[in-house]
């Protein structure tokens, strides 16, 4: 996976967007005639923070892919998956600078 942002003192809210992708292949836990799954895909993603320079963000990404292969007694299956992800950084983790 390769991620990409911009400046982590951005000024602007669209310089702390950052940018995913990805590829991924797996042999699968799936068995046919002995004959194993695969599965391949190839994904790309957004995190937008909810705040400025906040620690929140809604994550968004979509990703293509393959299973299987025509022949041998196998189907192939190609999917598509838009995933939505909201994640919420804890204030309680942050270290206070004032008592």
């Amino acid at each position: 996976m390769l991620t990409y942002k911009s400046n982590k003192n951005a000024q602007k809210y669209i310089d702390c967007i950052s940018y995913a992708t990805g590829i991924n292949y797996d042999a699968g836990y799936f068995e046919v005639d002995n004959q194993r799954v695969n599965n391949m895909s190839f994904s790309l993603g957004l995190s937008l923070p909810l705040e400025y320079n906040a620690f929140s963000a809604l994550n968004i990404s979509y990703s293509y892919g393959q299973k299987g292969k025509i022949g041998d007694g196998l189907i192939k299956e190609n999917y598509h998956k838009l995933s939505l992800n909201l994640s919420l950084g804890g204030i309680c983790f942050v270290k206070r600078k004032t008592d």
